[in-house]
């Protein structure tokens, strides 16, 4: 068996926040900004409202909080509840784990649009580097990934109701 080393592991990967965080940085940045403008603070968040609006500068700032409000509560809310479930899974040891050799590898083509897929020892994966939200390892080979035909791998995967979301990997 070849000496392996960890090129993926659950735990140390945030990008599926990414997408909540900044929402929540905009909704932030607009619940500061009414709250600014309809306190009527001098400053310059209160000048462009009233440069970009005028009178009806109030609500405006106040449909966009709520609209941007309602966009991080949905976004949210579907996303956040699958990084905490796959996080649990993880640190409660409920991985399956599989060694062997990358086979019927099908790469992700460069410009997207499909998924990568192979097998190892028949149990298959697929991913891609255009889906978020979805939890684990999914940097496709077209966009520096590791997987390739013939690589020996170990896979902490979990089972879903679609697919095999990989969780740890370690290479050759």
């Amino acid at each position: 068996m070849p000496k392996l080393h960890l090129v993926y592991n659950y735990l140390d990967d945030y990008s599926d926040l990414t997408i909540p965080f900044i929402v929540g940085l905009v909704l932030a940045l607009f619940v500061f900004a009414t709250l600014s403008y309809y306190f009527k603070k001098e400053n310059l968040i209160t000048h462009i409202f009233e440069l970009l609006g005028g009178d009806e500068a109030w609500n405006g700032a106040l449909f966009g909080s709520f609209f941007i409000g309602g966009i991080f509560f949905l976004i949210g809310g579907l996303i956040i509840p699958n990084f905490l479930n796959l996080r649990k899974v993880y640190t409660n040891h409920q991985l399956t784990f599989i060694t062997g050799k990358v086979t019927d590898f099908d790469p992700m083509p460069y410009t997207g649009h499909a998924n990568e897929f192979f097998k190892v020892k028949n149990v298959p994966f697929q991913f891609s580097d255009y889906e978020t939200g979805i939890g684990g390892y999914h940097n496709a080979a077209s966009h520096g990934g590791v997987f390739k035909e013939g690589l020996y791998v170990r896979i902490g995967y979990y089972h879903t109701s679609d697919r095999n979301l990989i969780l740890t990997l370690e290479t050759q």
